[in-house]
């Protein structure tokens, strides 16, 4: 689990999902990917989660996925902070058995105060991570605090002030 972290969180695609602890850092990467779209802002009830908090899980990934079937809720499992990426994100993934659904393809509970998912349209986005920054010192400098971070945060294409706090 600990390798499919890693790869997930510098680009490799994986039945992982990314979230995070905190419903900030969670509204930035949702306003900076596809900045021209709808996003969705997706919540889910801790009370509604099974899985691996804070604790390390040394199932080898085949054991993992057969323990999913017919598990109803999606799992959460907590990486150690083996990065200053996933500490700076207050990351934790969420997986589940594979699910043909019109919510996606993630087991996400229906009941009543589970799952919450907040629309937050194109026209927002810009001023949201404009808050974000100023506010609260949520950038791409602050969230991705490693070589590939800094590499992006000071590339060709960012402009003169990119990355002032002030």
């Amino acid at each position: 689990m600990e390798l499919l972290a890693r790869l997930q969180h510098h680009g490799a695609a994986t039945r992982l999902i990314d979230t995070s602890k905190s419903v900030l850092v969670a509204l930035w990467f949702c306003c900076v990917s596809e900045p021209n779209k709808t996003g969705a802002l997706i919540g889910v009830h801790t009370n509604h989660l099974g899985g691996y908090e804070g604790e390390t899980d040394r199932r080898k990934y085949q054991e993992v996925i057969k323990g999913l079937k017919g598990v109803p809720h999606p799992l959460t499992w907590e990486p150690p902070s083996i990065t200053k990426r996933i500490a700076a994100q207050h990351s934790q993934f969420l997986y589940s058995e594979v699910k043909k659904d019109k919510w996606g393809s993630l087991a996400l509970p229906r009941d009543k105060g589970a799952t919450y998912i907040f629309a937050i349209p194109s026209t927002l986005k810009t001023k949201c991570i404009e808050i974000l920054q100023e506010a609260f010192d949520i950038r791409h400098l602050t969230l991705f605090p490693d070589l590939d971070g800094f590499g992006q945060a000071n590339s060709h294409n960012k402009y003169e002030f990119y990355n002032n706090r002030w």
